[in-house]
């Protein structure tokens, strides 16, 4: 069900950040305000004309946990938003530094266990 709502140019994505880093979460949303099964409100700035305003747009919440198998399991093109083929290369990315072993344990700002990439070769950076 994940795949169809990532599919077609309306569908944006937005990382929520969270402490600790494993408790961030996907946003998915729309500009028309039309997202399936929505479960929570997101501010944004967005384009408004010439300028850019904030405003509060329904989103689905998606788990790291829920998004990753299908952003790393299809070769995302123009058939969806450019935010989705950013999430889908981020993702990408960070399963290969993993599968090279690039984890170093850390602790996140708020005191919790947690892990960061590194270290980095000059070509991962």
């Amino acid at each position: 069900m994940l795949r169809p709502m990532l599919m077609g140019a309306e569908t944006e994505a937005t990382f929520v950040s969270g402490d600790p880093p494993r408790d961030g979460w996907l946003a998915l949303w729309n500009r028309q305000g039309e997202i399936a099964e929505p479960d929570t409100n997101i501010e944004l700035v967005l384009p408004a004309g010439s300028r850019v305003r904030r405003r509060s747009v329904p989103a689905r919440r998606m788990s790291l946990g829920e998004v990753l198998d299908p952003l790393i399991g299809h070769e995302w093109s123009n058939d969806v938003s450019p935010s989705v083929r950013a999430w889908a290369a981020a993702a990408h990315l960070a399963l290969e530094l993993v599968a090279r072993g690039r984890l170093l344990p850390a602790r996140s700002a708020g005191g919790s266990d947690a892990w960061r990439l590194g270290p980095l070769d000059p070509a991962d950076v």
